[in-house]
């Protein structure tokens, strides 16, 4: 899998996960002239998957490894990422089977973006698609003017962007907007 844009990582007790999602229309969207194959590097990446299932051991089981994340730029596991558009619906097969074959890894979290807001979307929330057993974090918010903002902590802001913090206690995403206004989105205890 060397040289894809799917990857794990492993830093200290960390170990990670990098799904890349691919664009959010379909492979036959005008807006990409005919030019992706999205569908067939999704294929590929769930054979990747199912392969760190398999190597587990030396993957997210292996010794040492205390907190597991996954990152997407596509929060592909809860509903926010459709919009209720239909164009927006797409791979649902693949991207269900992504949820279990994650949910195995037994992630502490998944990091996202795409969205242009920042929030949390808990397991068995309303917002959750195919019963995902990890939150997932959308860190990032750009907003068309100061009023679009939707997080109260950043009222008046253009961007908010955030960052993983992890040590011997706790997982935490702490975000910033561009005036360098701080807030907690998410904490996680560890063992």
């Amino acid at each position: 899998w060397r040289g894809e844009t799917w990857f794990t990582f492993r830093i200290g007790k960390l170990w990670g996960i990098v799904v890349d999602c691919g664009e959010d229309k379909r492979d036959t969207d005008p807006e990409y002239g005919g030019v992706v194959d999205c569908r067939g590097m999704r294929l590929k990446e769930t054979e990747f998957l199912r392969d760190v299932i398999r190597r587990q051991e030396e993957e997210y089981n292996a010794p040492g490894v205390k907190t597991r994340i996954a990152i997407s730029h596509m929060p592909f596991c809860t509903k926010q990422v459709t919009m209720n558009l239909e164009k927006f619906t797409i791979e649902t097969e693949i991207f269900q089977e992504w949820t279990v074959l994650l949910n195995e890894m037994k992630l502490d979290a998944m990091l996202c973006g795409h969205m242009h807001w920042l929030g949390v979307v808990e397991p068995g929330s309303v917002d959750m698609q195919w019963n995902a057993n990890f939150p997932v974090i959308i860190g990032a918010g750009v907003y068309k003017d100061r009023q679009s903002c939707r997080n109260k902590e950043h009222l008046g802001a253009k961007y908010a962007g955030s960052g993983l913090i992890l040590n011997d206690h706790e997982l935490r995403v702490e975000t910033v907007d561009e005036r360098g206004q701080h807030n907690t989105l998410f904490v996680k205890k560890c063992e």
